[in-house]
């Protein structure tokens, strides 16, 4: 809860905005206009501003009116993976695997994996995390059935720390092909575990996969499909895995933390 400058006039506040998300999910624009005008009051009652990204910022400093108060730009940093157990694991793939983890909701756009993993002999897609919408869920369900892809196409549901770090230690490619992201934080976690990552372009998703990452400019299946041989291809041709895992360790929390000390320090 943002403090009431009337009555705590006294207390400096430091905001942490994540993402403006709802000017990019195609919401109707009277729900991108409460969204904003929500996040504009917490702007009113603080005295810096942190966004967790680059692009968040742009949003920012685009759809808001800042006025005094100081805005900076501090990344999130990542933890390390906790061990990998299959005991624990909801599925096993038993092929060469996809593996994307997040809300599965429109915005995450998953669905558009069915459609690739039809063109991918032997492989599957495995997708953890929250089924958030149920119409989503069943059309996606609808269309894996539609495809014949029912003993290929996984959606785990939540899974915990292990069954996540198991999934993105032995998969082929992490695959998040999101349209609205503030930050992407399993991105890095991905990179950390060396594999190669496969990203929409929008929103904070090139800043955050820079040069390390590749890149689905559109959803047709046969372009994804194009974008992963090549990807992988050059992935392995030029053994880039410590090149990954060095961009996922230059997002630090002890960086993150440093930087967060400095504006607490300054507002003393």
């Amino acid at each position: 809860m943002v403090p009431n400058r009337k009555l705590f006039r006294h207390i400096s506040t430091v905001l942490t905005i994540h993402d403006l998300n709802a000017l990019h999910e195609d919401k109707p624009e009277e729900e991108q206009l409460r969204s904003v005008r929500h996040v504009q009051k917490m702007i009113d009652q603080s005295d810096v501003v942190v966004c967790i990204s680059e692009f968040t910022r742009k949003d920012v400093e685009t759809h808001c009116n800042l006025g005094r108060t100081r805005l900076k730009v501090i990344p999130n940093g990542i933890n390390p993976l906790a061990a990998p157990r299959a005991s624990v694991l909801t599925y096993k793939p038993e092929r060469p695997f996809l593996f994307g983890i997040g809300y599965v909701n429109r915005k995450k756009n998953f669905h558009t994996l069915v459609e690739l993993l039809h063109r991918l002999e032997g492989w599957e897609v495995v997708i953890s995390g929250r089924l958030d919408e149920p119409e989503y869920i069943a059309s996606i369900q609808e269309e894996i059935e539609r495809l014949g892809l029912t003993d290929r196409f996984h959606l785990t549901g939540p899974v915990s720390e292990e069954e996540k770090s198991w999934y993105l230690h032995h998969c082929t490619a992490f695959v998040h092909p999101s349209l609205a992201e503030g930050f992407g934080l399993p991105v890095l976690e991905a990179m950390s575990a060396g594999k190669p990552v496969f990203l929409s372009d929008k929103t904070s998703l090139p800043e955050i996969g820079g040069d390390a990452a590749f890149y689905f400019r559109n959803f047709k299946p046969d372009y994804m499909a194009e974008v992963l041989h090549d990807g992988l291809e050059k992935f392995n041709t030029n053994q880039m895995e410590s090149v990954v895992k060095s961009h996922a360790n230059s997002f630090s929390w002890g960086r993150t933390a440093d930087a967060y000390a400095r504006i607490y320090k300054s507002l003393l």
